[in-house]
């Protein structure tokens, strides 16, 4: 009895071990709090950047993928969703995934049109490309897709909106332009 006692013990060690070492092996990136409550500021892709992100989500999911490290941010009521990317390959790179992301919905809207396509100046002088995309959903309501892509070297940063034009308003609104204009290079 006592040896089977030592079994179940050990493998349930090794058990919680391994989940420790998959969990660890997890893309993280790390918030912090800020002195205005409906924010967090966020460090991602091992501190290569940092931007204020809502403290108020409806749910946050961090995922690394094929390199593409992310932070999916959907807000109160299940949309609209920022999203914070991070990729190496420079400017080339960031080049194709603005080409993805302008096409990336053509298969679910109608009457596709990029109403922006020019380079913003942020409030800490960073200088990115910005693009707006707009369409009709199958139910008849117009969507909209943001986006902000920053580059320094081998390093690209995307930002994402993603909802309802009538979504954009408000406090929605004022996420993504603290994101955007908060988003700042650490290294």
């Amino acid at each position: 009895m006592r040896s089977r006692t030592h079994v179940v013990a050990f493998l349930t060690l090794l058990v919680l071990l391994l989940g420790t070492a998959a969990a660890s092996a997890q893309y993280r990136g790390e918030f912090y709090v800020h002195t205005d409550q409906r924010f967090w500021w966020y460090q991602g892709d091992n501190r290569l950047y940092e931007l204020l992100v809502p403290s108020q989500g409806e749910s946050y999911l961090e995922r690394d993928i094929f390199g593409e490290k992310m932070l999916e941010i959907t807000l109160r009521g299940g949309n609209p969703i920022i999203r914070v990317a991070s990729f190496g390959g420079g400017s080339a790179a960031l080049d194709r995934a603005r080409q993805t992301l302008q096409s990336q919905w053509q298969h679910v809207l109608s009457n596709v049109q990029t109403t922006e396509n020019r380079t913003i100046t942020t409030s800490n002088g960073l200088q990115a490309r910005f693009i707006v995309i707009q369409g009709r959903t199958a139910g008849g309501q117009q969507a909209m897709m943001r986006a902000v892509f920053f580059n320094k070297g081998d390093n690209n940063v995307y930002l994402q909106w993603l909802g309802l034009t009538s979504q954009y308003s408000g406090t929605n609104q004022e996420y993504w332009l603290q994101a955007v204009n908060s988003f700042a290079w650490l290294r």
